[in-house]
């Protein structure tokens, strides 16, 4: 029984030693308590999904200038794309924007090489973790108080 109550201990401190530096939003300001109240730990990653706009047709001389036109897959659809977007930033954008582009009835489309959160990721509030490491080291503790040497 005591070996058990050293290793409840022992997880507790590590599972909040070993969280801490992933944990976002520490705030020097508050202290320690209002710190991993604040906190938070993201436990998947946010999706995102390019932002594609409809132009007009025809093209006005503004797109026309400063965009360049890409066809989609030979469907006599066109994404216009900034000057300043690579062609690597191009190819991610038409992958992840493939069911938008097909799905739009325009010929002519504008992507500026924007993206916007499609779906939160999860996050688990720090203080959460803090809870139930404690709650391990005090089983772990009383374990060890109750335990026969």
């Amino acid at each position: 029984m005591r070996k058990f109550g050293w290793l409840l201990i022992t997880t507790a401190i590590f599972t909040v030693v070993t969280t801490w530096p992933f944990a976002e939003g520490y705030n020097r300001n508050l202290g320690i308590i209002g710190s991993i109240q604040s906190m938070m730990l993201r436990i998947t990653a946010d999706e995102y999904k390019p932002v594609v706009f409809i132009a007009s047709d025809p093209i006005d001389e503004h797109v026309s200038k400063y965009y360049a036109p890409i066809e989609y897959d030979h469907s006599g659809k066109f994404v216009f794309f900034h000057n300043s977007i690579s062609e690597e930033e191009q190819l991610k954008i038409l992958h992840a924007a493939k069911a938008d582009i097909e799905s739009s009835s325009a010929k002519h489309l504008i992507s500026n090489g924007e993206w916007k959160v499609s779906q939160y990721g999860f996050k688990l509030l720090f203080s959460q973790v803090v809870a139930v490491s404690a709650v391990l080291a005090f089983i772990g503790i009383v374990l060890l108080i109750f335990a026969r040497p």
